[in-house]
């Protein structure tokens, strides 16, 4: 979740979903369980494509490139 909490359109996506959440609190029971079930989901689904297209994390392995930068050593040594 780090990887996207800076961006705009997270923080739009979860002030609708706590929208939605507070609003859903005041519907009648009999709305609360089927229109607000789906807007909650809908809000959440906002969520989870946001997530989905966020640009990856780097990954960084210094053990990999340390025994990587060793080997390709011994190969020009040899």
């Amino acid at each position: 979740m780090a990887r996207c909490e800076h961006l705009p359109i997270w923080r739009c996506a979860m002030d609708l979903a706590l929208h939605m959440e507070t609003a859903v609190a005041g519907f009648p029971r009999v709305h609360r369980y089927a229109l607000g079930a789906q807007l909650r989901s809908g809000a959440q689904a906002i969520l989870a494509c946001v997530m989905r297209s966020a640009p990856p994390l780097p990954v960084s392995f210094p053990f990999a490139s340390a025994a990587l930068a060793a080997r390709s050593r011994r190969e020009v040594m040899s």
